[in-house]
Formats: C-alpha cells, sequence, structure tokens
C-alpha cells in the first residue's frame, strides 16, 4: 500500500523543498551578517524598552536634559558648550531669566515648562553643526566615538555622532537611559568596538541597569538605594515603568534583579517577534529569487519525478539518508549530493534551446533566405536538422547560456514563452521554500516512517512504473 510511485513523488518534492530551504536559510543568514539585523533589532527594542526615540532618530528631547544642571552651566560664559550652541533664542534666554528668578525666590523652585523644550530645540540646531567635536569638551568621549567623528558625515549620520559626542562629553546634563545602558563596560564587552551586541543575556541588563541606577557606587547596594533613584530619572513612561515594576515584592537586590530580568524577557520576546517577521518577509523574497534562478517549477519537478524512475529511487533514497541521519534542519550547508540531485530538476536546460530556436530563427543569415522566420519556428526538430547551413544547425540545438543575448528583443517572445508556463510552479515553490527548512524536515521524516510501514520499491522490485 505504501510503495506507491505517488508517495515517492510527494517525498522527492518535500526534499527539494527541503534543500531550497536550506539555501534560503544559507541566503538569510549572509544577509543578517551582513546587516547586523540582529544587533539592530535588539538595539531598537533596547532603546524602546528604556524610552529612547524610535530607531535612527538622534534628537534630544527635553525628557532626555537635566534642565537643572544645564541652566547652571549655561550660566558660564566661558564653558565650551555655552559657547557651541549659543547664542541663545528669544524663547531660551527668557525661560531662563525666569528659572533664575525662581530660584531667588525659592531655592526648590521647578524649572519652567518651556525651558527643557528651549533648551532642546537649541542642542538639536547645534547637533546639525560640522566639527562639533573640535567645539566642545571631549575629554570624556570615547575613541570609537572620535575615531567615527573624524570621518565626512553628513544627515542621520551626523545627528547620531553628535548626539553620541553630546552624551559622552556631558552626561550630567544630556542623558538617556537607552545611552547610558549601551555605554556602560558590560554592554561594551558583548560586542566589538564600535558595534553594538546581537544578543544580551537577561541577568547582564539587569545588572547594568541596576549599576545605572546606582551611579556606579558600591553604597548603592540596597533595593530601597535603588527606589530612591528612580526619582532623579527624568518624568517619562520608563520612570513609571520601574516604579510600577519596584514597587512590591522588592526588599531584596536579589528580587530586584529578578523583577528587572523577567522585564527585560517579557520584552526581548516581543522583539523576537519583530525580527522573525523581518525574516519572514525576506524569506519570501530570497524564496523567490532563489526559484527562479534555478527555476524550480514544482509542477516541472513532479513530471520529472513521476516518469524517471531511476531519478526518483535517487531522491527518495537521499531523502532516506537525510532522515537516517538526523541532521540539524537548521544548519546552513548542502552536501555535494544534494546539489546534484537538485541540478538534475530544476535547471534553464529546456528553457535556453527555446531562446536558441528563436534566436536562430531570427537571424536570417543563418536561417537562409527560403525559410522566413514564422515557418522556422513552426518547422520541426527533423526538418531543422536538414538545414544546408550547419551553423544554423548548431545555433537551433544549443542550449547553453545565452549572455548578453538575453537583453536582445528575442527575450521578449522567449519570456513571453516561459514565463506562462513555469508561473504557477514557480509560485508553488517559492510558497514551499519560504516555510524554511525546519518545517520540511519534519514533514520529509513523517514521509519516511509512513514509507518505512511498507517494503521500499527497490527492496521488493515491483515499481510499477518501472515496467
Amino acid at each position: 500500500m505504501f510503495n506507491s510511485s505517488v508517495l515517492d513523488v510527494a517525498i522527492g518534492l518535500v526534499f527539494v523543498y527541503l534543500v531550497l530551504g536550506l539555501m534560503c536559510t544559507t541566503v538569510n543568514e549572509w544577509l543578517a551578517q551582513l546587516f547586523k539585523t540582529r544587533a539592530a533589532t535588539l538595539r531598537e527594542g533596547i532603546r524602546r524598552l528604556l524610552h529612547a526615540p524610535p530607531d535612527g532618530t538622534y534628537l534630544i528631547r527635553p525628557i532626555d536634559i537635566n534642565v537643572a544642571a544645564l541652566a547652571k552651566r549655561f550660566k558660564k560664559s566661558d564653558d565650551k558648550l555655552t559657547q557651541t550652541v549659543g547664542p541663545f533664542s528669544a524663547a531660551l534666554q527668557s525661560a531662563l531669566a525666569q528659572f533664575e528668578t525662581d530660584l531667588a525666590a525659592s531655592p526648590d523652585a521647578q524649572p519652567p515648562g518651556s525651558l527643557a523644550s528651549a533648551m532642546a530645540d537649541q542642542l538639536n540646531a547645534a547637533m546639525e553643526q560640522t566639527g562639533l567635536g573640535k567645539k566642545i569638551d571631549d575629554s570624556k568621549v570615547t575613541p570609537e566615538t572620535r575615531a567615527e567623528n573624524g570621518k565626512s558625515l553628513k544627515g542621520t549620520d551626523l545627528l547620531r555622532i553628535n548626539r553620541a559626542l553630546l552624551s559622552e562629553a556631558y552626561p550630567d546634563v544630556i542623558t538617556s537611559l537607552s545611552d547610558a545602558f549601551y555605554n556602560h563596560p558590560l554592554i561594551k564587552s558583548l560586542a566589538r568596538p564600535g558595534e553594538h551586541p546581537a544578543y544580551v543575556p537577561s541577568k547582564t541588563f539587569a545588572l547594568t541597569l541596576i549599576d545605572i541606577l546606582g551611579k556606579g557606587q558600591a553604597t548603592a547596594g540596597t533595593a530601597e538605594q535603588i527606589k530612591a533613584s528612580l526619582d532623579n530619572l527624568p518624568d517619562s513612561d520608563v520612570k513609571k515603568s520601574l516604579q510600577a515594576l519596584l514597587r512590591n515584592g522588592t526588599n531584596s537586590m536579589e528580587q530586584v534583579q529578578e523583577k528587572l530580568e523577567s522585564w527585560f524577557n517579557a520584552s526581548m520576546d516581543r522583539v523576537s517577534g519583530w525580527y522573525k517577521n523581518r525574516v519572514q518577509v525576506w524569506t519570501v523574497v530570497i524564496a523567490s529569487i532563489v526559484t527562479i534562478l534555478i527555476n524550480a517549477d514544482t509542477i516541472q519537478i513532479a513530471q520529472k519525478l513521476m516518469i524517471n524512475p531511476a531519478l526518483r529511487d535517487k531522491i527518495v533514497q537521499e531523502a532516506k539518508n537525510e532522515h537516517a541521519s538526523g541532521a540539524d534542519p537548521s544548519a546552513p550547508t548542502l552536501t555535494e549530493q544534494q546539489k546534484a540531485d537538485l541540478s538534475g530538476l530544476t535547471g534553464w536546460t529546456s528553457e535556453f534551446r527555446i531562446f536558441h530556436h528563436l534566436d536562430a530563427c531570427a537571424d536570417a543569415s543563418l536561417r537562409g533566405g527560403q525559410l522566413t522566420e514564422a515557418d522556422c519556428r513552426s518547422e520541426s526538430e527533423a526538418r531543422i536538422n536538414t538545414n544546408p547551413n550547419p551553423k544554423f544547425v548548431a545555433a537551433w540545438n544549443s542550449n547553453s547560456f545565452p549572455g548578453m543575448r538575453l537583453l536582445s528583443m528575442v527575450a521578449i517572445p522567449w519570456l513571453w514563452t516561459v514565463i506562462p508556463t513555469h508561473l504557477v510552479g514557480w509560485l508553488l515553490t517559492a510558497i514551499a521554500a519560504s516555510l524554511g527548512a525546519p518545517f520540511w524536515f519534519d514533514t520529509l521524516n513523517k514521509f519516511m516512517n509512513v514509507r518505512a510501514a511498507g517494503t521500499s520499491p527497490t527492496e521488493k522490485g515491483s515499481d510499477k512504473s518501472k515496467s
């Protein structure tokens, strides 16, 4: 019952999808390393978690500013930051004057609501300057940021570096939790200099955040001190989140660390979802490109497997070896045998032969004046081989890659012939390959288990399709 050729064809198709899935995984991994998508996605997730602007936005926000500290600095005319961002706008001068008046009346006076916004506007205007690193006090700036600042930058890259310069040079007045987090030695040690890590353990996240909130002081070692330090954060969503998180059940540092780790893990689950969604989009694109490049037409492959028992048995045997080996389906490697098996089921040989038929018929000097182009296309291969011009016969029978001839006008009728023939098969293959190698590995195992319930055709020697 289980020795039917239909089951073997199904196993052959599943095996082809598995190989294509491995190819897509290989390309995906290569792209992920080239564009550092894992590190970028993690960084975006942590920036959002710690209430930073969306990734790619580097302007300073009012909540990123320690208003009282920056106001004191702006009162010093010889301060490099004051000189760099000046002259002050009328709105900033008015807000600073009001704050100074309020402080004279009451030392505990709060800054006016317009002051932080005016400061942010002034700083953001300064961030558009080139050579900002030469104008400020860069004694606290990291060597990596200095090195990147030396490059010719503009647009978003200029804003990114200038934001890093200001945050590192003046951490007491311009900061955010995400900046402090990525500038912490525990996080820097997870990646090469100048790069961001692709993975951050939850324990490292918690320890880093505790150290930041404790200002790096060894004496900040109690849960109450950590909670008290939250009050010094600018009013923001992350401040409210941390206060709510640590309000109850955090009487010890171990409980604080555990709460922070749980918060981080829950957020990283969402980040993993973002990454998987992005990878899935790229997988569909890559699967479509790979499918067309190797001409993996599901319908055509099924036909080849059905009419060629020897090829079918070879593919099934390779599938059996893959099933028996228990190989890791996520490993992005293809064996030489798998590549050979795939080439036997795919390829453009037949389609290139059609192209050369059309190309030879389009060349009047080859086909001869006694034969029109339309008649040439409708002639049988036997009649063509009787043509007195051997060059025409050789061109007609060629199945090699046409090269630059694919850019000629002959390509239009050729594509009109090829695309409708393969479109449905390509679509089926691309969808199947985009499901991934692990899916098809599990499916292959199930088919092989079903097939193992009976005797294989080669063992029994009774495959009727061979007769």
